[in-house]
């Protein structure tokens, strides 16, 4: 009898979060379309699935992270969240993981989840394959998620501009840490975009000797996310409404607010399709402009009915290995307009599937909006094509899992 090939994934939730969902996805079509056999271990389980299973933990000090907040700079810019203390640290902790025998672990997010050292142990003990699924850059880093203008990662991760005060020596010590351990471990790095592929290789943590590096965008199910026939009067423009300020929520609001006081004739031609903070609607509903708002999209069918119910998605992120809302507007025949970041920079391209806007600029990004307005049908129609001919190219799960899998 063949032994099938088994998979673990690692992720902090399933279906709570936009990376976690993600591992979510990939263990679900991995069964759907392989032959594999796969299982998720997970710290937090929202979803009934019997293949998903939580490990035992103790949770890391509430009260204590709230404090350390303020030693964090820029409202935590950097998104700081790894301070060290991971609260898998034992093998009895993975026992039940063990028990599998999984040929592969593919760890997602792995911000205070599991131990580097407890990754070693494994590999080196059960001589078990890892792979890093890059959902942000944490793993090559001293605990910074993004990392702006910081290279400090590709040396020691010395003067962190993410923290001060009592604080100020731990990215040095976690990236010290991270080393020790992972570079002696088998690992593959998946990056989800080209930026990201080109600064593993330049991360102090990456050993070509141990360590394989790949280019793969985040894909998906295509039988199910695609186009859907609608029709509208109103060119409907999509996009998260979010506090983070790397999501860029601002530059959609001063965009908006250009076009009240420059172009108000344009006002009732919009109609804006939000999900996510409510914030923003207070502005929207002062300065009359017409949309739908939704706090969250519980469930992947309503999120395709968000997507083919718009003609545009806009991300306005200003710092993102994504967001993956570009990959499923695509898939959905939506063509997106974004500032040049993240992997928009590697699937969008101007006047075939979307635009790019090269600065981050609310003007340049409201002057966009108002060219679209002005389009042709038969353009909008070709551009919707267009993305739909994306996907298919570089978007389909099933050819990622060969890449993944080989």
């Amino acid at each position: 009898m063949i032994k099938k090939f088994k998979i673990v994934h690692l992720s902090d939730r399933d279906t709570s979060g936009g990376s976690s969902y993600y591992s979510y996805r990939t263990h679900k079509n991995i069964l759907k379309y392989t032959n594999y056999l796969s299982k998720m271990f997970v710290l937090h389980k929202f979803s009934r699935e019997k293949n998903i299973e939580s490990l035992k933990f103790k949770k890391n000090n509430y009260l204590l992270n709230k404090l350390e907040f303020f030693l964090l700079n820029e409202n935590n810019k950097y998104s700081f969240y790894n301070k060290g203390r991971y609260v898998i640290n034992d093998l009895n902790q993975v026992d039940k993981l063990l028990q599998f025998k999984p040929d592969l672990i593919i760890v997602y997010n792995n911000s205070n989840f599991i131990n580097p050292e407890l990754i070693y142990k494994i590999y080196n003990l059960y001589k078990i394959k890892f792979m890093f699924y890059l959902m942000d850059i944490e793993p090559l880093t001293g605990g910074c998620h993004y990392n702006f203008d910081c290279n400090g990662y590709q040396i020691k991760c010395n003067n962190c501009p993410a923290v001060k005060n009592l604080i100020t020596k731990l990215p040095k010590n976690n990236l010290k840490h991270k080393k020790k351990f992972i570079s002696k471990s088998e690992i593959t790095f998946i990056s989800p975009n080209n930026k990201t592929f080109k600064n593993v290789y330049k991360s102090s943590i990456f050993n070509k000797k141990f360590h394989k590096n790949l280019l793969i965008h985040l894909g998906l199910d295509l039988s199910f996310y695609k186009p859907q026939k609608r029709k509208s009067k109103k060119l409907v423009f999509a996009f998260r409404s979010s506090l983070n300020p790397r999501k860029g929520q601002l530059y959609i609001i001063k965009s908006l607010q250009y076009i009240f006081e420059n172009h108000p004739e344009h006002i009732n031609k919009i109609e804006l399709n939000i999900v996510g903070d409510s914030s923003i609607t207070n502005f929207l509903d002062e300065k009359g402009f017409n949309y739908t708002f939704r706090p969250s999209i519980t469930n992947e069918k309503s999120l395709v009915n968000f997507y083919c119910s718009s003609d545009f998605f806009i991300n306005s992120s200003t710092q993102d290995l994504g967001p993956f809302m570009v990959n499923e507007s695509l898939a959905c025949g939506v063509p997106v307009i974004s500032f040049n970041e993240g992997v928009a920079t590697d699937l969008v391209k101007n006047d075939y599937n979307g635009f790019l806007i090269n600065s981050f600029s609310s003007k340049k990004l409201a002057k966009k909006i108002i060219d679209i307005l002005q389009m042709k049908k038969d353009k909008v129609k070709k551009l919707k094509i267009n993305s739909r001919k994306t996907a298919k190219v570089f978007l389909d799960f099933r050819d990622q899992i060969k890449k993944i899998l080989v």
